[in-house]
């Protein structure tokens, strides 16, 4: 795996035409709105540049800049001589040629309109020479496998805001491995309790709960012990740029892990109602539930609406069934109440993964999904798929919104998410957005001053494994354990991805079912297309698409990892999968 080597900030002078000079002048700090963007510029110096046809530096321009009146009180500290930059300074004062001061914009016209009206020959251009930077990445060294990142455009947000430790998001899940490398300085501390001391100091009904609380086994130690609210936890919190594993999409957030779910990834109603009014009596506002339940539960719909009073956004995964939401519900994603977004998984090729629900009234917004990196277990990293990967993508991006304006209501947070979605056909009809989460455009609708237009970065190659991990639900029943892609294994010769052939994979005891749809380039599903699996370079089996466009394969379980994909009869192939 490459390491994504931290960049240096770049200083860089922007001179279209002609000689440039830089002047120095005293500058007061200027007052910000909370969250934006630091104007700054190198050493106080403004940048003076004398237009000249076809550009350049030559000794005519260095004696112009020469004959430059000063406003009272400038001296000029250096020549131009052989295009090297000359520097003013105000009554001999010396900056640092290192120090970065915030623009007071009012000093910049003050200072530019008097060197001009000392000049009235002169054609030239005054502006402070602000610094120029890469777009901010992180240093974690697996960033580059985060292909989720950058399909929802979290770097571009990330030159804005990479959140804010004023801003918790509870992990109402299988509990977080809280001592992480990787998630350790992002949890949430209750100050008010003294740990280990079998008290209840701040008296809110739970023992020594410092860093969240267990409903499984009603204590205060929400520790995982399956990996599921692990994993959750990276995607939305995990710290970024301090070279270890993953980022977060929120660097900064901090992450209350709320037990709810066991070790076999199963809970019931009452844990899950108690973790909710658990998180809200803490003051969260933001909830990230990775869970689901078919059955309706009036205990759990209060437990939403009491978040909803309190002005808590609910984050909930819609669920791994294929299924359409409208018609088979999974709460609390399907609740009424209006403080619940509820998220669907998108895939490398910016389509709906074959196993996500979607309902064009009950689903929300589409995440990346499949195949998604993130913390896990043992002080580890794996790749896992499932709504319940997409959702943690939307929790972290609404962290990000309320960390730039700490005013906005979980109305306001919700509207912006939906809203900034990119629409596609591929989601059209599917969710009440009709697209796939973007956070910078999401941004740009809550931001307190306009941000310029950016295009999301590419999504980079990635492995890709439709399977979703086990989707923790509130039935007693246990899930099988998820199988990691490799981000390592290459890819074979001849084998491509096209759009238009699917491939998931779900797995019983004994059985495995390998399926998908299969679709034209305009998007129609194809009936009666023969499609032949191959696993391990060996034909399985073949049969032709119903007519819908769906085909299935059911096989015995095998004893090991295989790898797996379909072709139609031209050769075309989808992308593999690993099977077991």
């Amino acid at each position: 795996m490459k390491t994504q080597k931290r960049e240096r900030r770049t200083l860089v002078s922007l001179c279209a035409y002609g000689l440039s000079a830089v002047a120095l002048f005293s500058a007061s700090i200027a007052s910000s709105q909370p969250g934006a963007p630091k104007r700054v510029f190198k050493g106080q110096e403004i940048v003076v540049s004398f237009p000249k046809q076809g550009g350049g530096f030559s000794t005519r321009a260095s004696r112009k800049a020469d004959n430059l009146k000063r406003p009272r009180g400038v001296v000029l500290r250096t020549s131009l001589d052989k295009g090297t930059l000359g520097v003013f300074s105000t009554a001999g004062a010396i900056f640092s040629k290192e120090e970065i001061m915030q623009v007071d914009e009012e000093a910049v016209r003050d200072a530019c309109s008097k060197l001009k009206q000392e000049n009235p020959t002169f054609d030239l251009t005054c502006e402070p020479n602000y610094i120029v930077e890469t777009t901010r990445s992180a240093d974690d060294p697996y960033l580059g496998s985060l292909w989720g990142m950058s399909i929802i455009n979290a770097p571009g947000a990330w030159d804005v805001n990479t959140g804010s430790p004023a801003v918790t998001v509870a992990v109402v899940d299988t509990g977080v491995e809280y001592t992480h490398p990787d998630l350790a300085a992002n949890i949430a501390i209750n100050s008010a309790e003294v740990p280990s001391n079998g008290l209840d100091d701040d008296q809110n009904g739970f023992v020594d709960d410092v860093y969240g609380y267990d409903f499984i086994n009603n204590d205060a130690s929400p520790m995982d012990d399956n990996f599921h609210g692990t994993h959750c936890a990276g995607t939305i919190g995990a710290v970024g740029n301090n070279g270890v594993g993953v980022v977060g999409v929120a660097w900064n957030v901090k992450l209350m892990p709320v037990k709810v779910l066991s070790g076999t990834g199963s809970g019931s109603i009452a844990t899950v109602a108690a973790g909710i009014n658990y998180a809200v009596s803490r003051g969260v506002k933001i909830v990230s539930m990775s869970l689901g339940t078919s059955s309706y539960s009036q205990t759990l719909e209060d437990a939403v609406r009491n978040a909803k009073q309190h002005g808590t956004l609910i984050v909930a995964a819609a669920g791994n069934s294929g299924q359409n939401s409208d018609l088979y519900p999974l709460y609390p994603a399907a609740s009424t109440q209006d403080n619940v977004i509820s998220v669907a998984a998108s895939n490398q090729t910016d389509g709906l993964a074959s196993f996500s629900n979607f309902g064009a009234n009950s689903v929300d917004i589409a995440a990346p999904g499949v195949s998604i990196l993130s913390t896990a277990l043992s002080q580890g990293y794996a790749y896992a798929s499932g709504t319940s990967m997409a959702t943690p993508h939307v929790a972290g991006m609404a962290a990000i919104l309320a960390s730039v304006n700490s005013s906005l209501s979980y109305a306001d947070i919700k509207s912006a998410l939906v809203r900034g979605v990119e629409t596609s056909s591929a989601f059209s009809g599917k969710m009440t957005s009709g697209g796939r989460a973007n956070l910078y455009r999401s941004l740009t609708l809550v931001y307190p001053t306009p941000l310029p237009t950016q295009t999301p970065t590419p999504a980079p190659t990635t492995p890709s494994d439709e399977t979703p991990s086990p989707e923790p639900t509130s039935a007693p029943e246990p899930s099988p354990t998820p199988v990691p892609t490799d981000p390592e294994e290459p890819d074979e010769p001849g084998y491509d991805e096209p759009n238009y052939l699917t491939i998931g994979v779900e797995r019983s005891k004994r059985r495995v079912f390998i399926f998908g749809e299969i679709r034209d380039s305009e998007d129609n599903l194809l009936a009666d297309e023969n499609v032949t699996l191959v696993c391990r370079r060996t034909e399985i089996a073949a049969q032709t698409s119903d007519a819908e466009g769906y085909y299935e394969f059911s096989l015995r379980r095998p004893r090991k990892v295989m790898t797996c994909w379909v072709e139609d009869d031209e050769g075309t192939r989808s992308r593999r999968i690993r099977v077991r």
